[in-house]
């Protein structure tokens, strides 16, 4: 498993238990957040990271707010994720079907 899928996964298990992640903007692991919304973004600095998990800290209604918006909308069930498993193996046999014909 790739360091990336890793942490993406990591996002998952957090978004799962209504946790709210803070990823660095503009990363691979920032895609799927919306600042403030369903998690948090900050600049790849210490500073820009201390600043949002104060600000977290000192505002614990918005952060629960940020946490359940996550596992409504990062988390996937297994379920879910077996079907589009499913969808994208059914697409591609349909695309080779195609190709043959």
């Amino acid at each position: 498993m790739s360091a990336t899928a890793k942490l993406e996964q990591w996002l998952r298990e957090a978004a799962a238990m209504g946790t709210p992640s803070v990823v660095v903007r503009g990363s691979a692991t920032a895609e799927p957040i919306l600042d403030n919304e369903n998690g948090f973004l900050c600049e790849d600095t210490t500073e820009s990271l201390a600043g949002v998990i104060r600000r977290a800290l000192l505002n614990p209604e918005n952060t629960r707010r940020v946490g359940e918006s996550a596992r409504k909308t990062i988390y996937l069930s297994w379920d879910e994720i077996a079907g589009r498993a499913v969808e994208r193996y059914a697409a591609l046999i349909e695309k080779f079907h195609t190709k043959k014909a």
